[in-house]
């Protein structure tokens, strides 16, 4: 018997749909969720600056530009046994600098704020790689950098809108730079690197945290 055309649509519908719907297959086999049109490109891990080893996925952005990601889980983490042991530093952390700004533990001890420090995104633009720079013990975040360009940060409200932003200028250095602080405790903040030379920036951006 000769299939009808409603047969036919049915099956192309699901087909459609089916396509539609895919997801990402890691080399395991294990679906990994690709949102945004990024594609997974491997598993790795990051350390951060006070020897925590973090697990993290390298995706590459419909630009061509990766972005490196901590899993949120192990953020999570990261933020839960920092609040054992310290209070975030709040509004108090705006505007400063993050290699020597101390707070004080509840074991009485004076920590710097970029001494447990490390990146939960990275972006790596082609020319220009930019960190956005995390303290779980401080509850800040700032943007770091290299090189030839000028980068930024942003803070945001949790209801997107702009709070506040940071700056550092690299245009004519060849080292690593970074902003200062500001206060990511219940907000959200991305890390920027202005993509065009001269003119007014064109910012290419992590994702926030």
């Amino acid at each position: 018997m000769r299939p009808s055309m409603t047969w036919f649509a049915r099956a192309a519908t699901a087909l459609l749909t089916l396509v539609a719907t895919a997801t990402v297959l890691t080399p395991g086999g294990a679906t990994a969720a690709a949102p945004g049109g990024r594609t997974f490109l491997k598993a790795t891990t990051i350390r951060s600056d006070d020897g925590k080893v973090l697990p993290a996925t390298i995706y590459r952005l419909p630009n061509g530009y990766t972005e490196t990601v901590v899993e949120p889980a192990a953020f999570q983490k990261a933020l839960a046994a920092a609040a054992e042991s310290s209070d975030p530093c709040g509004y108090v952390c705006d505007g400063k600098n993050p290699a020597t700004y101390p707070v004080l533990g509840r074991d009485g001890h004076t920590y710097l704020c970029g001494s447990d420090a490390f990146s939960p995104r990275t972006l790596n633009g082609g020319y220009a790689v930019v960190e956005l720079r995390y303290s779980p013990r401080c509850r800040t975040a700032w943007t770091r950098g290299c090189c030839y360009t000028v980068f930024s940060g942003f803070s945001y409200y949790s209801n997107g809108v702009q709070r506040d932003w940071v700056y550092a200028e690299a245009r004519n250095s060849g080292k690593s730079v970074y902003t200062v602080m500001l206060n990511d405790a219940y907000l959200q903040y991305k890390a920027c690197y202005d993509s065009q030379i001269g003119g007014t920036p064109e910012w290419a951006c992590t994702g926030k945290y």
